[in-house]
Order: structure tokens, then C-alpha cells, then sequence
């Protein structure tokens, strides 16, 4: 029997959940789980799903390992028969391939699938180095203290400098905006579950040298109708012994995480976009703009309300708080108030976390559109993604692709 950590003696039917759950992800199958109101949903599949991931990466390290010492020792094997073979064919030209290229030529095909399991080896253990040293340095005390990242190792300032990049992204991205929904009541409720795990070569991952911190095992997107839903799967988690063991963070649109009070007081999700987007691509068009308008009389002149510059935006403090978020298991709330107290923006600290986190806790948005996932650094290659309360996606997903027109955009 599979020991789950469940925080107390499971019911008989917390642990069918449990079992089933834990056998489609290992065996990469799609599921289909129902079960009524208040009987303990979110901690089976928090207790199954975190069970499966860390017995995951356990035997896919000890399966690296193991190949890569089999691989060596076929590798020294065939040097020795393909030395020997090469110096016995010589002279021997009647044949189109001798036995001695044929040899070469697989190993030289061992070679390569030998160094791709280094690769990944390496990138698996570099990966939870990281992220243990940020566990060990990263308490909030230390945080309180030190407001910027200090001694940066080459791949730190990579990260910062990337943090930077996003501002010339910005301007031309697909940003769109999360809405909320409100969560249809009923005494059951269902929730679907995607495993389809490939394991790729380092060739295919396109984006790995963008973000040393990137995360080269399996994460688990966790998605939900609403803003209050996500959260509450996050107080679960925090109830388990999974939450001193994992990363795990909400995510929500500008609206919800936005901590600069100008822009948060406009009236709604696409102004607080507009404005976040303006004020931290001013530093591009300044100079410019900045001649223009002074050529203007002083009452043609546009005033910006929300000023001229975000003071959250810094890539250092953002690193600081990202660093932070990559150490715990924080809802969005927890999220703002420590972007609040380093000045940093949860927002992008979060966005920029995200290929780094073990568990996402996602709205519906988020998952089922491709720009939004995109604009947040969400993959769904590789990774298991479970959706809570799965009979609301046809709803979600005719507002995802749906626009709506007035009668004022005809006339």
C-alpha cells in the first residue's frame, strides 16, 4: 500500500481516490474523478499528486544513473571491439561496410544518447542544488535585510538580466485579462486529470538557457474556476507535510496582484493592464516623448494619473521576491503583502517564478488560452494538469474564445 501523508487516518473513500489517482499518473493515462461535496477531494489529490511527483523524480534520477552507467559500459566495450576489428579489416576492401564502421557508427550513436542523459542528469541536479540554496538563504529575515540579490553567480544576474528583457516584451505581448467567475454550488463535483509524460532531450527545449532556474521535472498545474477556489487548494496544501517540501504559488491577473495603488483604484481589469503596461515601458519612450510633449502648450499635454514610473518594477527586488515564492507555498495573497513590503511587483515576480515552481494554481483562463499561458511562462509539455470542477470548461472555454460587441462599435 502506497503511503500517501495523508494528515490523518483517510476514509475508505479518500483512499480509492487516492489509489486511482496515483495509477493514471503513473501511467500516464488521462482521468475522470468525481466525488460528493465534503469528502475530502482537494487532500486526496494534493496527497496522491505530491506522493507521485516526489516518487517521480526519485526513480528518474535512479533511472538516469542507472543508464548512464550501462551506456558507459557499453561504450568502453565497443572502443575495445571497434579497435580491434579496424585493424583486422585492413586490407580487406571487397566488402561495401566493414564491420568496423558499422561499429562506429553505433557507437557513436551511444555517445550521444549518453551525453543527453548527462545533460539531464546534471540539469535535474543543478536544479534542486538551486533550489535548496535559495531555501537556506531565502528566510523573510534575510530578505528584510538584504532588499537586492547579493554576490550573484553567473546564472543569477542571467535570471535579473532575463527580468529585464521582459520590459522589451511587453509592449508587443498578448497580455490578456483573467476575469472571475463566480463557482456554480452543487453537491458534486468533478475534476479531470492530464498525465502525458515524454521525456525530452535537451535539443528540444528551446527556452532552457533563458532561465537556469527552470524546472527539468514534471510541475503540476493545478486549475480552478475562481480566485477564492485556488486559494483554498492552497490552505489544503499548507495543512500537508508536502508544504514544507515543495514550491507552490497562485496565479491571477494585474487586477489581482497589482500592489501600485494608482493603477490598482482605476475601474477595471483592461484599464489596470493599460496602465501597468504604460508605466513600465516609460523608460523606453522617454527621451523621445519627453521632447515632443515639451514643444506642447502646457494644457495640450497628457497628464498620466498614475504617474510616470511603477516603483515596484525593479528587477532586483522582483528577483528577491521570485526567490522568496520559489522557497514556500503562498496563496496570491501572501504574494502581495510580501510584494508590499520589498517594493517588488507580485505580478511579474510570480510570472517569472512560474517555470520554476513544482505546483501552479491556475484559473481557468490561464490554462485554456494560448496567449495568456504563453505571457505567464506556462508549458503544458511534460507537465500534469488537473482541473477542478472539470463540468464548468464548456462555459469557461465559449468565454475564453468569445468576444463581445456593442451596438457603439458600429456606429
Amino acid at each position: 500500500m502506497t503511503n500517501y501523508s495523508f494528515p490523518f487516518t483517510p476514509y475508505d473513500i479518500q483512499l480509492r481516490f487516492m489509489d486511482e489517482l496515483f495509477s493514471v499518473l503513473s501511467e500516464s493515462r488521462h482521468g475522470i474523478f468525481e466525488s460528493p461535496t465534503g469528502t475530502g477531494k482537494s487532500l486526496s489529490i494534493i496527497c496522491a499528486t505530491m506522493t507521485w511527483l516526489q516518487k517521480y523524480q526519485t526513480e528518474r534520477i535512479e533511472h538516469l544513473q542507472l543508464k548512464i552507467d550501462q551506456l558507459s559500459s557499453c561504450d568502453s566495450a565497443a572502443k575495445f571491439e571497434f579497435s580491434k576489428k579496424e585493424g583486422a579489416e585492413k586490407g580487406n576492401d571487397d566488402e561495401d561496410e566493414p564491420d568496423w564502421m558499422r561499429d562506429f557508427e553505433e557507437s557513436q550513436a551511444l555517445k550521444l544518447e549518453l551525453a543527453d542523459l548527462k545533460v539531464e542528469l546534471e540539469r535535474i541536479e543543478e536544479y534542486l542544488k538551486r533550489m535548496n540554496k535559495y531555501k537556506v538563504d531565502n528566510d523573510m529575515d534575510k530578505i528584510e535585510v538584504r532588499k537586492y540579490p547579493v554576490n550573484k553567480t553567473t546564472a543569477e544576474q542571467s535570471i535579473i538580466d532575463s527580468i529585464e528583457d521582459l520590459t522589451s516584451e511587453i509592449s508587443t505581448e498578448d497580455d490578456l485579462v483573467v476575469d472571475e467567475y463566480e463557482s456554480d454550488s452543487g453537491s458534486r463535483s468533478s475534476s479531470s486529470v492530464s498525465s502525458n509524460l515524454h521525456h525530452s532531450t535537451p535539443d528540444q527545449e528551446e527556452t532552457d538557457t533563458e532561465n537556469p532556474d527552470k524546472r527539468p521535472l514534471p510541475q503540476i498545474l493545478f486549475c480552478s474556476r475562481t480566485h477564492s477556489q485556488l486559494s483554498q487548494f492552497i490552505k489544503e496544501l499548507n495543512k500537508t507535510v508536502f508544504s514544507q517540501q515543495v514550491a507552490a504559488v497562485g496565479m491571477g491577473s494585474r487586477a489581482n496582484m497589482c500592489v501600485n495603488k494608482a493603477v490598482k483604484a482605476l475601474s477595471n481589469p483592461s484599464a489596470i493592464n493599460e496602465a501597468c503596461l504604460d508605466l513600465i515601458n516609460k523608460d523606453k519612450s522617454k527621451n523621445s516623448d519627453h521632447d515632443k510633449e515639451n514643444e506642447m502648450p502646457a494644457k495640450k499635454r497628457k497628464r498620466n494619473p498614475v504617474g510616470n514610473k511603477c516603483p515596484y518594477y525593479n528587477s532586483g527586488k522582483i528577483d528577491v521576491l521570485r526567490r522568496y515564492i520559489l522557497t514556500k507555498t503562498s496563496d496570491i495573497e501572501e504574494v502581495v503583502k510580501v510584494g508590499q513590503e520589498l517594493t517588488a511587483c507580485p505580478y511579474y515576480a510570480t510570472r517569472f517564478a512560474s517555470q520554476s515552481m513544482h505546483v501552479l494554481a491556475l484559473p481557468y483562463q490561464a490554462l485554456l488560452h494560448r496567449g495568456t499561458r504563453e505571457a505567464l511562462g506556462i508549458s503544458l509539455k511534460n507537465n500534469v494538469v488537473i482541473v477542478d470542477e472539470a463540468h464548468n470548461l464548456l462555459e469557461s472555454l465559449a468565454s475564453v474564445q468569445s468576444v463581445e460587441l456593442s451596438g457603439q462599435r458600429f456606429t
